[in-house]
């Protein structure tokens, strides 16, 4: 048994499939919205429901009390901040931006954010992207374009801009939090860092949500979504992000970002089978391009990384 998880077939298999877990995210918040008359706000609030007790349960694990309010007073205002940007703002714009667009669409865009890390991180740090990199982001935007094109022949062109638009800035927000997190998680330490922002997240979300519905209306809402929720919470959130980092502990960051590739492809797979959404040979191409591009950026920001 041992020799079979200590395999990197076995590793590569723990990157894949947290890779699907997570690409199913868009397809089981696409099937909140087809069960009950949700608006982003409920699908939301009921995904963090199930996820904020194991983030308190794991950060608890990881550290006292004591330790919390000592990084509290250190960290807290850039920890609010971050918080505010990389869990609630970019979970809101996505979840919104779902009300508009397909699920494999919005993966695809969503896979857009090593090219905006890379280009936050040249102003932010004074990063030089290199020649193959301005190609690679190129390819990736053309790609988009072209994915873009070829749904507005299924959808309302309105509408597909107004989505499509939402989790560009979704994926945007979470990005700037990846640039501006990087030296607090150095700092505080990930499992750490990601528990207080998703935590804080919960807090802002429940705020919003107790704004625009009673507390008692999270309990009225149809069975499914529920149980939609706990996929969410667990199989689109927890496990995947634990089976993923595993995966890189054993195989490195490079692989992993080349097999995390199979996200969006997922995506669109599950999206037709599940959704039933159509599939255009135009929007698989213009897919294609985005992974291709982005998965060249992932690989290379990687290996800088695990350089410096």
């Amino acid at each position: 048994m041992s020799k079979i998880v200590d395999h990197p077939l076995f590793s590569a298999m723990l990157v894949t499939v947290g890779a699907i877990m997570f690409a199913a995210k868009p397809v089981f918040i696409k099937l909140m919205y087809r069960t009950d008359d949700l608006e982003a706000i409920d699908a939301l609030g009921i995904r963090m429901l199930f996820s904020a007790p194991f983030y308190l349960i794991i950060l608890f694990r990881y550290k006292s009390i004591a330790q919390i309010g000592v990084q509290f007073r250190e960290h807290g205002k850039p920890i609010l901040l971050l918080g505010f940007i990389g869990y609630y703002l970019s979970s809101y714009l996505d979840f919104k931006g779902l009300q508009y667009i397909p699920a494999g669409l919005e993966r695809v865009i969503l896979f857009l954010n090593p090219t905006m890390v890379l280009i936050l991180s040249a102003f932010y740090f004074s990063k030089r992207i290199k020649l193959m990199q301005v190609i690679a982001i190129a390819v990736s935007y053309v790609g988009i374009a072209i994915a873009f094109l070829s749904q507005t022949q299924v959808s309302g062109h309105d509408s597909l801009l107004i989505g499509g638009l939402l989790v560009f800035l979704a994926a945007f927000s979470y990005a700037v939090y990846l640039v501006g997190a990087e030296d607090y998680v150095k700092r505080i330490g990930t499992v750490p860092f990601t528990c207080y922002t998703m935590i804080i997240a919960f807090l802002l979300i429940s705020a919003q949500y107790l704004m625009h519905r009673p507390a008692v209306a999270m309990l009225q809402y149809h069975p499914d979504i529920y149980v939609y929720g706990v996929c969410i919470a667990l199989f689109s959130t927890i496990v995947p992000s634990f089976m993923i980092v595993e995966g890189i502990k054993r195989i490195g960051a490079n692989n992993a970002s080349i097999i995390s590739a199979v996200g969006p492809v997922s995506t669109i797979v599950l999206a037709y089978f599940f959704l039933r959404e159509s599939v255009s040979p135009m929007q698989l191409f213009g897919s294609a391009l985005v992974i291709l591009g982005v998965a060249f950026i992932s690989y290379h920001l990687k290996s800088e990384g695990n350089s410096n």
